[in-house]
């Protein structure tokens, strides 16, 4: 399986690189990590989407039905902002 992975860099020297996988953010499921450095974000990574991963195999989840959009599709999304008229 393979999956898109977003990484948001620290503003500040304190603040670690954000990781968010958004295929495995489902329902009540979300996939998201940190890495102190940007040698870790893989480890990082995987670490999220392994428990995540397990987590919806205990649940009985479809993880086959898993479909992942594409960087370019997820880039898009975050871009996307919704306006709510009151």
């Amino acid at each position: 399986m393979f999956l898109s992975i977003g990484i948001e860099s620290p503003k500040h020297d304190d603040e670690a690189y954000g990781i968010a996988v958004p295929a495995l953010c489902i329902g009540d499921y979300g996939c998201f990590g940190a890495a102190d450095e940007s040698a870790n974000i893989a480890e990082c990574a995987q670490d999220a989407i392994d428990g995540i991963l397990l987590a919806m195999a205990e649940d009985e989840f479809d993880i086959d039905g898993i479909v992942d959009l594409g960087a370019l599709e997820y880039q898009k999304m975050r871009t996307t902002r919704i306006v709510i008229a009151g």
